[in-house]
């Protein structure tokens, strides 16, 4: 919950400064374009829900008692969201100082962007895969069907897929 009010913040703030939501512009001319971007949307929420979904349904008498590897994985959890956040929140502060004049640069190289091409993305993917690790620990139980992780592993494919080859 916590992960996806920061990007509709993110998105909030971004569309209040400029008065519009860009990468809407040319696909709301489409009815098919524009459905197509809002069915795409609605299952990326419903994919990257699963491993949360799948462990909400598992009895708590069959959970495993968390550990030092739970710990761990909250800990890359909250870590990855804070390296999205920050990568997010430095490339809005490099926009508003070009749009200022303070710089020329045409990309931005600076910050977590010095270290990688897209950081948010890299912050996106190991959030995503951080949460089904976490939720394995349960899903995995031997009262659990195995096709539970299976389906699990859809959310960090998923979001992989669509920031590698659509994004």
């Amino acid at each position: 919950m916590l992960h996806e009010l920061t990007i509709d913040e993110l998105i909030f703030q971004r569309i209040k400064a400029e008065g519009r939501d860009s990468r809407f512009d040319d696909i709301k001319q489409s009815p098919t374009r524009f459905f197509a971007a809002w069915f795409i949307q609605g299952a990326w929420v419903t994919v990257v829900g699963l491993p949360i979904w799948l462990n909400n349904a598992i009895p708590l008498r069959s959970m495993p008692p968390w550990g030092p590897m739970d710990a761990a994985l909250l800990g890359l959890v909250v870590l990855s969201l804070g390296g999205e956040v920050l990568a997010d929140a430095q490339k809005s502060q490099w926009r508003k100082e070009k749009k200022e004049g303070k710089h020329t640069e045409k990309f931005i190289q600076r910050g977590l962007w010095s270290l990688s091409r897209h950081p948010n993305y890299v912050g996106e993917a190991l959030f995503q895969t951080s949460v089904f690790a976490l939720a394995c620990r349960s899903l995995l139980a031997p009262s659990i069907p195995w096709q539970a992780p299976v389906l699990g592993a859809l959310a960090p494919l998923f979001t992989y897929t669509l920031l590698r080859y659509v994004s």
